[in-house]
């Protein structure tokens, strides 16, 4: 008699490894195309139908990635913000505070003109939700904290001060 092992839930199958990569390249597709034609286009110009047609998806299929077409670049921005914490980090130790992170913000800023420039061009509020993919954006907050503690050597015990110049 053929003993029959259970797959185990632990162990994901062949199968939904693949469907995993699938969505990510779909993803990186999107964000790819949206890059691309924001530059052609501009953001304004450029709508998600023109962007799903060039990823070789359809528009309903990019609103299952992305609740909206903002949300395309914010993805980008988050993805940056260990680079902007990097460029706060790295200011001249003499700074204080508050100039320090202006300054970062303005360093990193200027090496990301185009996308700091999709980020301006965008008008309405920003919806950003509490969870999910732009957490790290409301995350930041601590991020800066934790750099301005390293940078100014404020002791353990003492949270405030870091986190109001945060």
């Amino acid at each position: 008699m053929r003993t029959v092992t259970p797959k185990t839930s632990e162990a994901p199958s062949r199968k939904a490894l693949r469907w995993e990569e699938h969505k990510e390249r779909t993803r990186r597709d999107l964000l790819a195309s949206a890059r691309k034609l924001f530059a052609e286009r501009g953001y304004h110009a450029t709508s998600a139908a023109d962007i799903a047609a060039d990823a070789g998806v359809t528009e309903r299929t990019l609103f299952r990635y992305f609740p909206n077409k903002l949300a395309l670049v914010l993805d980008e921005f988050i993805a940056l913000l260990p680079e902007m914490a990097e460029s706060i980090r790295e200011r001249p130790a003499a700074e204080p505070p508050y100039q320090a992170v202006c300054e970062g913000i303005v360093d990193f800023g200027l090496r990301h003109l185009d996308m700091m420039a999709l980020v301006m061009a965008t008008e309405g509020e920003l919806e950003i939700p509490l969870d999910g993919r732009q957490r790290p954006l409301i995350d930041f907050e601590d991020t800066l904290a934790e750099v301005l503690r390293e940078r100014y050597a404020v002791p353990a015990e003492d949270q405030i001060s870091p986190a109001v110049w945060a």
